[in-house]
């Protein structure tokens, strides 16, 4: 008894020196606190009214916030894409991995003169450049620095300009209240979707899964419209509160559905079998 109450006593031991050393190290006083990050700038994103994008090959893009919702202006003039514009103002406090002064340094080096792209958050601009060969980081010249921050936003300046469209082939808030497609003509009438010619009693499943499907529809991209694909049929979508209603063209692609508006100068595209929800008719 006595040696098996001194090997428990040296693990108590033991185990109490372990548990104190831990707690030191977490509770050590002369630890240094990790670094604060520095950030591109002082903007506050939630204040920013006006997004420009500038490049050397293309047309500029302009948009624009009224109230909380972005419109694109120039070079079309439609609902922005919330995820992109929101993308980009993140650029505003990215986290700065390096900076020197852009006086006294050849910027040709770093691809700054001239930029490859130019952003304008408001009145501020940020230049972009090359890619540093190490880390992979953008060289970003913004007042009177050029700074590293990581490349998460270069590829958002590459895009033309339909991709800063919302991919919502209607918009996010409208209601559709009826449709015409496929010689069927379905409106919503006094709660109730009616049909025309009159069918069986699916035109009201068929309306309220139509008005369903186009109010959640998102494509995977929006492209510019490309008047050589073989658009196959029209659909006409009447919404709540407007005196026309859209037309879209109808392509289908062999992986996809594509829905375009010539007018617009602008084309949705879905992956096959999401795009053709938003034809069905019967399930």
């Amino acid at each position: 008894m006595t040696n098996l109450r001194a090997r428990a006593l040296v693990n108590l031991a033991l185990l109490s020196l372990v548990l104190g050393l831990v707690l030191f190290i977490w509770l050590d006083p002369w630890r240094k606190p990790s670094p604060v990050r520095e950030k591109l700038s002082a903007i506050d994103p939630t204040q920013i009214r006006s997004l420009r994008i500038e490049g050397s090959k293309r047309s500029t893009i302009e948009l624009i916030r009224n109230n909380s919702v972005w419109r694109l202006v120039a070079p079309l003039s439609l609902p922005a894409n919330e995820y992109r514009v929101a993308a980009l103002l993140g650029l505003a406090s990215a986290t700065v991995h390096d900076r020197f002064p852009a006086q006294g340094n050849d910027l040709r080096e770093f691809g700054l003169q001239p930029p490859k792209a130019k952003v304008l958050l408001a009145e501020h601009e940020f230049r972009f450049g090359d890619t540093e060969p190490l880390n992979g980081w953008r060289y970003v010249e913004y007042g009177a620095d050029v700074h590293l921050i990581t490349d998460v936003y270069f590829h958002h300046l590459l895009a033309t300009a339909p991709a800063f469209v919302d991919p919502g082939p209607i918009g996010d808030y409208a209601r559709p209240v009826g449709f015409s497609l496929s010689g069927v003509e379905l409106r919503l009438q006094k709660g109730r979707w009616r049909s025309n010619p009159p069918e069986d009693s699916s035109g009201s499943d068929d309306g309220e899964r139509l008005a369903n499907a186009w109010s959640s529809a998102r494509a995977a991209s929006v492209k510019g419209f490309d008047s050589g694909l073989d658009w196959e049929q029209t659909v006409l979508v009447e919404l709540e509160g407007e005196n026309e209603p859209l037309g879209f063209r109808v392509a289908l692609l062999e992986h996809e559905l594509v829905l375009g508006r010539p007018e617009w100068k602008v084309q949705y595209h879905f992956p096959k079998q999401a795009g053709l929800r938003l034809l069905a008719l019967k399930n």
